[in-house]
């Protein structure tokens, strides 16, 4: 079954310093699922729903419209613990960031509850979002953990990033994620 995601694009400096970090997980120590299963280095906002493409793009439409370019800072690099560490770009939460979950949420909802031929299916608020991109999962370990962040050490994550865009991706398993389209926030 194929999924949608909401998703912020890094870009400039961020965007840069996360996709040589990609490059020298991969080249180092074969560590590349998250690098060859994603376009771009991202902040996930929304995800695991499905259902009408359409439904999904007029609510980011309408948030978006609603929404004003924003910044947001990285805060370096963090480690979730779980079955294969998820290594990642952490990030200041902010009013904004919040302001556009909590848009974005609403407008899903009430599209969860139309026409089910034009609705989304499967839609849930996730309490324990947090911002993150994913620089490492799945083939990582914890053998090559104290490696991999001494590889990432000297690259900067802890600089602003600046949102002007949503994106819509598609996923399914054993398959990359794919960038459906993208929509600009009111300028």
């Amino acid at each position: 079954m194929k999924y949608f995601a909401i998703i912020l694009n890094l870009n400039g400096e961020l965007e840069q310093q996360a996709r040589k970090g990609w490059q020298l997980l991969k080249q180092n120590l074969s560590i590349k699922f998250i690098a060859s299963n994603s376009p771009c280095p991202h902040i996930t906002l929304e995800s695991g729903f499905y259902g009408n493409q359409n439904s999904v793009l007029e609510a980011m439409s309408k948030v978006a419209k609603n929404t004003l370019p924003f910044t947001i800072k990285a805060n370096g690099l963090g480690v979730f613990v779980q079955e294969s560490p998820v290594i990642h770009i952490r990030w200041v939460n902010n009013k904004a960031l919040i302001q556009l979950r909590q848009a974005l949420a609403k407008e899903l909802i009430e599209r969860s509850c139309d026409n089910p031929t034009d609705s989304i299916l499967g839609y849930q608020v996730n309490a324990n979002w947090l911002p993150k991109t994913t620089l490492a999962f799945k083939d990582s370990s914890y053998d090559t953990l104290p490696k991999a962040l001494r590889i990432l050490k000297p690259l900067v994550f802890d600089s602003i990033l600046e949102v002007k865009k949503l994106a819509l991706y598609e996923y399914a398993d054993k398959q990359p994620e794919k960038q459906l389209d993208s929509i600009s926030l009111n300028k």
